[in-house]
């Protein structure tokens, strides 16, 4: 794409190509961020952050290792994402168990998102 950019004389182009594939080279060499979580009897604490009971919808897990290990939270207010939990070595069916008595599980949710695939498969954290 490079060599295209510049035979053609469109040497932005070139250099977005260029940055780009710089930035996907230091993201792929950078280690994840360890997030901080835990689940207690008034709610969870993501990174630092408590969300209420109230706050939240439903869960749902995806755990296929060693690629896949991830806990997924729905909130009830629109303007908020999801909360994505790396589950790292944590036990899923423990945190099921635990998170099912306080909130319902999403059991129709199947595939992980395509976002959180692409950004797996590219090792972008």
């Amino acid at each position: 794409m490079v060599l295209y950019a510049i035979l053609s004389n469109n040497f932005l182009f070139a250099l977005i190509i260029i940055l780009f594939a710089i930035i996907l080279f230091l993201q792929s060499h950078q280690q994840p961020i360890v997030i901080p979580f835990k689940i207690t009897e008034m709610g969870v604490v993501v990174n630092n952050r408590f969300y209420s009971y109230i706050e939240l919808d439903s869960f749902y897990l995806f755990y296929n290792p060693p690629d896949v290990k991830t806990l997924f939270i729905e909130t009830r207010n629109v303007s908020r994402p999801k909360l994505r939990v790396p589950l790292m070595d944590m036990d899923p069916n423990e945190i099921r168990a635990t998170l099912k008595e306080f909130l319902e599980e999403d059991l129709e949710k199947e595939e992980e998102p395509i976002s959180d695939m692409i950004g797996r498969k590219w090792q972008i954290h």
